[in-house]
This record gives C-alpha cells, sequence and structure tokens, in this order.
C-alpha cells in the first residue's frame, strides 16, 4: 500500500524538535482559507508564532484577489507573526519567506527552485509555490500590528492533473505517486523554521542579497501588468529594498514595488 503521506500536527511538532519560537501549530482538515481563518484570530489577539495548516482548502487566495487552488497533496499554511516592524517594512516578510521556502525546500526535497517577483516559485519553469502575506497596522498606520504570511506548496501533482487554466503553468516538487510518510510534515517543519530565524531580528541586508541570488527573472524581459495596460521591459536590478528595475522599451526606467510580471520561464 502507498504511502499518503498525511500533514499532522504530532509530525510537525516532532520534526520542529525543541521549537525554541514556540510556535504553536493546528492542522485542519478543510478550511476556506488559512490565511482568513488566521487573520481573524489575529484580530482576537492570538500570539505571534500560530500556525494554521489545511489539508484542504476550498477558498483559498492569492495575489490581486485571485483564487488559489488547493487540490489534494499540496502543503497550505498560514503563519501569525507580530514584528517590530515600520509599515515601510512589511515587504521584506514577503520576500524573506520566498527564500526561506527555497531553502526549505531545497533542504528537505534536493531541488533549488527560484523565485519569481515578487511572491512565487518556480522549479524547471512552472510554479511550485504561491505567498501571500496580508498585514494589519498599527492605528496611525506607521507599524505593523501583525502579519499572516499564506503559503501553498504543490508537494505532489494531482491525480487528475491541474485545472485547465493553471495546467500551462501549476507544476509540483514530486508526481502524484511518489509519496513519502512524513515529508510535508519535515518541509512544513522547515519552512517555519527558517520564517522564524529569519524573522528574529530581520536582517534586511541579507534578506535583500539571498533574493536577489534565487531570481529567475535578473536579465530577463518581461511585461509589466498594470490594469489593461502591458508593457515589455528588461530586468536590470532587484534594489536593496527589493524593488524590480525595469528598463522599457523606449529607454525608460522604473523600480518597481509592487505589481505583477509576466515572463516565459519555460517554452
Amino acid at each position: 500500500m502507498k504511502p499518503m503521506d498525511m500533514v499532522t500536527e504530532q509530525g510537525i511538532r516532532q520534526a520542529l524538535g525543541e521549537n525554541p519560537f514556540a510556535l504553536q501549530v493546528t492542522v485542519a482538515e478543510e478550511t476556506d482559507s488559512t490565511n482568513t481563518q488566521l487573520k481573524r484570530l489575529a484580530r482576537e489577539g492570538a500570539p505571534s508564532g500560530t500556525v494554521l495548516i489545511a489539508r484542504r482548502q476550498v477558498g483559498g487566495r492569492g495575489r490581486l484577489g485571485r483564487r488559489f487552488e488547493s487540490p489534494e497533496g499540496g502543503l497550505y499554511m498560514s503563519l501569525l507573526l507580530r514584528p517590530d516592524l515600520p509599515a515601510n517594512d512589511v515587504l521584506y516578510l514577503t520576500t524573506l519567506t520566498a527564500v526561506a521556502v527555497s531553502e526549505a525546500v531545497a533542504e528537505v526535497c534536493g531541488v533549488n527552485p527560484g523565485i519569481k517577483w515578487v511572491n512565487d516559485l518556480y522549479l524547471n519553469g512552472r510554479k511550485i509555490c504561491g505567498i501571500l502575506a496580508e498585514a494589519g497596522f498599527s492605528g496611525d498606520g506607521s507599524r505593523v500590528d501583525y502579519t499572516v504570511i499564506g503559503i501553498g506548496v504543490n508537494v505532489y501533482a494531482p491525480e487528475e492533473g491541474y485545472p485547465e487554466e493553471i495546467r500551462d503553468i501549476a507544476g509540483a516538487l514530486y508526481t502524484h505517486d511518489d509519496r513519502e510518510e512524513g515529508r510535508r510534515d519535515s518541509l512544513a517543519a522547515a519552512i517555519l523554521e527558517k520564517i522564524m530565524e529569519k524573522s528574529h531580528p530581520l536582517d534586511k541586508t541579507a534578506v535583500s542579497r539571498d533574493y536577489k541570488a534565487r531570481s529567475v527573472v535578473m536579465g530577463k524581459w518581461v511585461t509589466v501588468c498594470r490594469g489593461d495596460t502591458q508593457r515589455d521591459a528588461l530586468v536590470l536590478d532587484i534594489d536593496d529594498e527589493n524593488h524590480l528595475v525595469v528598463r522599457y522599451g523606449d529607454g525608460a526606467e522604473e523600480a518597481l514595488s509592487t505589481g505583477e510580471i509576466r515572463v516565459k520561464l519555460h517554452q
């Protein structure tokens, strides 16, 4: 009988070992969205280090209001942090998470995914992870009150394949049948540990350096998308504040702090 590799609280606790950051992990069979539920808990006063993992999401959310497909075989988790940060530094938590997940995947799975600005992980030209960070701020908006970081990793490809709308983009770390008991627990623990280590304390210089080193868009032509407007641009750099520095066809340069880019990473 093939292993199921179920995500379990006990398995994650064992993988976390001494758990120096006092992470509190809950695994749910199903929820609408781990981010939605953890944001509610954050507003109710839940402590930093609260983690919610779901075996299935029926209302997973991605960036820009998109639906995040959450088929069986993935790892769907959200982590609540209460960092002492100015509001302007909140983007570092997204880029930090991308680096942390990439390193954890390399450590547990033996492959090295790259980062597509600003928060997607790609392996062999296909998206294997999405990250959605959502923050609450102090009354005057100057400080971060809490951040909920949602992470969705395609660990195993679904048996029936991905939905048609993402079939040309989505990939997975393993095939549907290539399962190993405890793998998702180990990956979850490694991701959580690396995020906590990198954010306590936050070293912005190191985060920016490691993020840039793992980028898959440096030196590539991309399409910058703003509403109905699309412009082709060459990626020149990712600066110390994690802005994407691009040069358009007319020679104009811009440092993008938010937005959407498209790039062909596989042919």
